[in-house]
């Protein structure tokens, strides 16, 4: 069972069920989700692997923003994942701290949550690989959308480092995990995971894309198995990226490959798209 950390609030709902959705299609997995009132109201005891903490007071966060309500309120969601995460990690042997924007093709490798659930590694986690569109040295190598995390010492560490991110002048959570891994044993993962828009924008963006391959029963990028997209399907995008044309993508994936349970996964995002919610 992987045990899933996430913060959901109305105006990414739809991207969380959408995720959840798509890991069930792989694993077995449990949801630990801070949440705001519409979706406490809409998740709780209607979902039977889906826990909420209703711990969020704001849906307008945004880290990026020039707003400091929008920053400050960003924060505050952080802080709340780090609640429900340290409860759920000190009850089991790992978790997997997931942002709602991710959509899966392909299941997490056995051998990587074997170390995980063993205890052998401390933490699994997906490097940016963003070829020079970020300036990593400033927001971090690790993307913190995506953390496999076995070591409640590491998640209080990185907690701790976060909680003073503007007093050691760091960028928010990405930085202090970047720093929290240099005292720890950490896996890092190869770029099949975790591919998020920014690893389609620098100079060999296009040579990426043009690695991905979609046959029947497969979805491949560098001919390794594409374990999932890291972007906001539903909630309109603010980024620099096409997002239309990442869409496309996931819906041909779904319609053409082939595997089981993608028929449904393709009806469900139809579906999604129409519901008002």
């Amino acid at each position: 069972m992987i045990h899933t950390v996430s913060a959901v609030t109305k105006n990414c709902l739809k991207d969380f069920l959408l995720m959840r959705e798509t890991l069930q299609q792989h694993h077995d997995p449990e949801f630990y989700v801070a949440v705001d009132d519409y979706c406490y109201d809409y998740l709780h005891q209607n979902f039977k692997n889906v826990k909420c903490f209703k711990l969020i007071k704001t849906e307008g966060a945004d880290h990026v923003s020039p707003d400091e309500q929008q920053r400050k309120d960003f924060i505050d969601i952080i802080k709340a994942k780090f609640i429900v995460a340290k409860e759920v990690l000190s009850k089991n042997n790992f978790i997997f701290w997931c942002d709602v924007d991710h959509i899966f093709f392909n299941p997490l490798d056995k051998k990587t949550l074997q170390f995980l659930d063993e205890k052998k590694i401390d933490a699994a986690l997906t490097p940016h690989h963003s070829d020079g569109f970020a300036d990593e040295k400033t927001v971090g190598y690790y993307n913190c959308g995506f953390a496999l995390i076995s070591s409640l010492n590491f998640l209080n560490t990185w907690s701790d480092l976060f909680d003073r991110h503007e007093e050691l002048g760091v960028y928010f959570e990405q930085k202090p995990l970047e720093l929290t891994t240099q005292f720890y044993n950490v896996m890092t993962l190869s770029i099949n995971y975790n591919l998020g828009w920014w690893k389609f924008l620098g100079p060999n963006g296009q040579h990426r894309w043009n690695s991905v391959r979609l046959g029947p029963d497969k979805l491949t990028i560098f001919e390794l198995p594409l374990i999932n997209f890291h972007f906001h399907f539903f909630k309109d995008n603010k980024h620099s990226f096409d997002q239309e044309a990442f869409r496309n993508a996931v819906r041909d994936v779904f319609q053409k490959r082939g595997s089981a349970g993608d028929e449904l996964i393709s009806y469900f995002i139809e579906r999604l798209g129409n519901e008002d919610i």
